[in-house]
C-alpha cells in the first residue's frame, strides 16, 4: 500500500475531490503555539492509492462488504497532562454549488477511504494548568493489515505543540465577551423526533445547552409567543419542505371565572438548566414585540413587504388580533368549554404580560429579563409597540434588545435602551454613530453587538467562506471594540441538514442556519466551522488578557490585528439595503502562518509577564 499523510493547520477547508500535488503532503507542519488550558487544533489528511478502511481506534471494524485493506492510525501525545485529545474523522457535505466540503467532525471510529481520495481528520486537545515544560509532541503512527495478515508500520507523523506559561480561563467562566447565539428547542425536537416538552425533549435540549456554554455564552432566549418569525416563511419553501416554527415555552390558559393564568413549569425547567450550565446572565424574551406577520405595519422594507405578500401564500400566520397591529400570537386553554383559542384582544395580551413579567420578579430574575425586538424597520411603528408592552406594567423596568439595521432607530432609540445589536453593514455604514451609542450604553451597563446572517458574502461562517472568517469574527469584535458577536444561528435545521444544508438559496447561504449537526444520540455534532469559533474565542481572551496588562486597545490594534485585517476605519460596505447583498470592503491575510505568528508574539508577551 502506498500511503500519504500530512498535517495542515485547523483553518484548512477541504473539498472531497480535490487535487493535491504530491509535494502537498510532503510540506512540513510548523510548530504550533499554546497556552495552558487552552484547547488547540489541527488537521490531518490521509490519502492512500486504494479503497481501505480507515480507524482511529483498536476496534475490528470491517465495512459492510467484506475484509479488504486496512489502516489504523494511532496517536500518543509525549505528556499525560494533555486533557481530551482526540481524532475525529470530518464528514462532508454539499455546499451551494454541490461541492462536498468538509464541515461535520464526526464521533465514528472508522470511515471508508476512497483510492486516491484524501480524508480529513480533526485533531484537537488542551494543555492541563498542571504541565511544566515548554513543548509536547504529539506522534502519529500509521499501520497497514491485508486481509488476515500482520499489521506492519508503514508511517509516523509528529506534531509540535510549543507549551507558553500563561493559563486561559474557560470560555464558560469569561463574563468579558458577550458571544450570543439564539436557542430554537421547538427546532431542536422536530429534528430529532422527540416530543415538545418532554423528557426526551429536554435530554436534547441539556446536550445543546451544554455545548453552548462550552464556548461561553451567558445569554437564554425564550420564545414566549407563538412562531415569532413565521417559521422564517418556511411555507413558501414547497420544494423543501422544513418545519421551522417555534412555539411558546409558556402553557396559557383561561380559567372558569374568565381570567388567565399560566403554567411555567416548562420555562422553569428550561431557565434551571440554564442556571446549571451558567447560562443566565441575561434572560432574552422573544416574540412580544414586532412580530414578523409579514404584511403588518411598518415591520419590513416596502421591497421585502411586496415579496412576502407575493410569495406567502394564504396559509402564512398572520396577526389574530382585532384591535392590535403587532401580531402577537398567545394560544390558550379555555377551561370553561375545553377549547383552544388563539388571544383576540389587546386587553387580553396586557393580562398574558403582566402574567409573565411578573413570573420572574417573583423568581429575582427580572433585573437579567430584556424583551428583544428583531429588525424593527419603522422608527414611530416601533416606539409604539415599545410603550404598549411597557405600559401593561407601568411600575417595572422594562429593557429592550433591538436588534437594528438602519441609523434612524438606532439613533432615535440608541439612548433609550441600553441593549443593542445591529448588522456589520450597520456598524461600517454608521460608525460614528455606532460608536458613540456603545460608548453610550457601555456607562449604563449596556452592550452594544454586530452581526452576520444571511449576508454579507465575505466575511461570514457559510460552509463556503474560508475557515479563517469564523474565528475572525472575534478577533474583529475586538478590533472594532464591540462588545460581543450575535448570530441567530447555533442550530436551526431544515429537514434534511446532513443530505442538504442549502436552504432558501440564494437568500441563505449553506452553514447560514447552524454551526452544529443533530447527531443520532441527541447531541450536537460539531463542525469544523464551530471549532474555529471556539479557537478565536480564544484568541479573543489573550487579547483582552494582554490588555489588563496595560497595552491600550490602540498598541493591540497596531501590533496584533493592523497586520492581518483591514483596519477598522478603512473596511467599507457598497450597499446599505438589508434585503439585499451588501458587498463589504475587508480584508484579511489568507495565510494561516500570519494568524500563527502574531499569537506566538502575544503569547510571548503575556508570558514575559508572568515571569516578571
Amino acid at each position: 500500500m502506498i500511503l500519504k499523510a500530512c498535517l495542515v493547520d485547523s483553518a484548512f477547508k477541504h473539498v472531497r475531490k480535490q487535487e493535491l500535488r504530491e509535494s502537498f503532503f510532503d510540506r512540513p507542519f510548523l510548530p504550533i503555539t499554546a497556552v495552558k488550558n487552552e484547547r488547540f487544533a489541527f488537521q490531518m489528511l490521509v490519502r492512500t492509492d486504494r479503497r481501505c478502511m480507515c480507524c482511529l481506534d483498536e476496534t475490528n471494524y470491517l465495512n459492510w462488504d467484506g475484509l479488504y485493506d486496512r489502516v489504523r492510525i494511532e496517536m500518543k501525545a509525549s505528556t499525560p497532562l494533555v486533557q481530551d485529545l482526540q481524532m475525529r474523522f470530518e464528514g462532508y457535505v454539499p455546499d451551494d454549488a454541490g461541492t462536498l466540503t468538509a464541515d461535520p467532525i464526526l464521533e465514528v471510529g472508522n470511515c471508508s477511504l476512497d483510492e486516491l481520495v484524501p480524508q480529513a481528520v480533526w485533531v484537537d486537545g488542551a494543555v492541563l494548568p498542571e504541565f511544566e515544560g515548554d513543548e509536547i509532541s504529539i506522534d502519529f503512527t500509521f499501520y497497514h493489515q491485508a486481509g488476515f495478515g500482520d499489521e506492519e508500520r508503514i508511517l509516523t507523523l509528529s506534531a509540535t505543540v510549543r507549551v507558553a506559561p500563561v493559563v486561559l480561563p474557560q470560555l464558560r467562566e469569561n463574563s468579558v465577551y458577550h458571544f450570543y447565539l439564539w436557542q430554537h428547542p421547538s427546532n431542536w425536537a422536530k429534528t430529532f423526533g422527540v416530543r415538545l416538552w418532554g423528557e426526551d425533549h429536554f435530554a436534547v435540549i441539556e446536550n445543546m445547552l451544554k455545548e453552548l456554554s462550552s464556548v461561553g455564552i451567558s445569554t437564554t432566549t425564550l420564545v414566549v409567543s407563538e412562531f415569532p418569525w413565521n417559521g422564517q416563511m418556511c411555507c413558501t419553501e414547497y420544494e423543501y419542505p422544513s418545519d421551522l416554527y417555534e412555539h411558546n415555552i409558556v402553557k396559557v390558559y383561561k380559567g372558569k371565572d374568565g381570567r388567565f393564568w399560566c403554567n411555567f413549569d416548562v420555562m422553569d425547567r428550561y431557565l434551571a438548566l440554564c442556571e446549571k450550565y451558567h447560562m443566565c446572565r441575561e434572560i432574552d424574551l422573544m416574540g412580544l414585540i414586532y412580530i414578523w406577520a409579514g404584511v403588518a405595519e411598518g415591520q419590513f422594507a416596502q421591497g421585502q413587504v411586496m415579496n412576502i405578500k407575493e410569495n406567502a401564500g394564504k396559509n402564512a400566520p398572520g396577526n389574530p388580533f382585532d384591535d392590535y397591529s403587532d401580531g402577537v400570537r398567545i394560544r390558550y386553554y379555555d377551561e370553561s368549554d375545553g377549547l383552544y383559542k388563539y388571544m383576540h384582544k389587546k386587553a387580553e395580551l396586557g393580562e398574558y404580560v403582566r402574567l409573565l413579567f411578573y413570573h420572574f420578579v417573583e423568581k429575582g430574575l427580572w433585573d437579567r429579563v430584556s424583551l428583544f425586538s428583531d429588525e424593527p424597520v419603522d422608527v414611530e411603528v416601533c416606539g409604539k409597540w415599545m410603550e404598549t408592552i411597557k405600559g401593561f406594567v407601568p411600575e417595572l423596568r422594562v429593557n429592550i434588545r433591538l436588534g437594528v439595521f438602519n441609523e434612524e432607530i438606532i439613533e432615535t432609540y440608541g439612548e433609550q435602551e441600553k441593549n443593542l445589536v445591529t448588522h456589520f453593514s450597520g456598524v461600517l455604514c454608521h460608525r460614528e454613530m455606532v460608536m458613540k451609542v456603545k460608548d453610550q450604553n457601555r456607562k449604563r451597563g449596556g452592550t452594544f453587538d454586530w452581526a452576520i446572517c444571511c449576508t454579507p458574502d465575505h466575511p461570514n461562517t457559510f460552509i463556503q467562506s474560508p475557515l479563517i472568517e469564523a474565528r475572525l469574527t472575534s478577533w474583529m469584535t475586538y478590533q472594532m471594540d464591540m462588545d460581543g458577536y450575535e448570530n441567530w444561528k447555533f442550530a436551526i435545521w431544515p429537514s434534511d441538514p446532513w443530505n442538504r444544508v442549502s436552504y432558501k438559496d440564494p437568500s441563505w447561504l449553506s452553514g447560514d442556519m447552524f454551526y452544529v449537526y443533530p447527531n443520532h444520540n441527541g447531541k450536537p455534532c460539531s463542525s469544523v466551522r464551530w471549532e474555529n469559533i471556539r479557537l478565536g474565542l480564544q484568541d479573543y481572551n489573550l487579547f483582552r488578557m494582554l490588555e489588563e496588562k496595560g497595552v491600550s486597545l490602540r498598541e493591540m490594534r497596531e501590533l496584533y490585528l493592523d497586520p492581518v485585517l483591514t483596519p477598522f476605519e478603512e473596511a467599507k460596505v457598497e450597499f446599505d439595503v438589508y434585503s439585499t447583498r451588501p458587498e463589504i470592503h475587508f480584508g484579511y491575510s489568507r495565510d494561516y502562518r500570519d494568524y500563527e505568528n502574531i499569537r506566538a508574539k502575544l503569547i510571548g508577551r503575556l508570558a514575559s509577564f508572568q515571569i516578571d
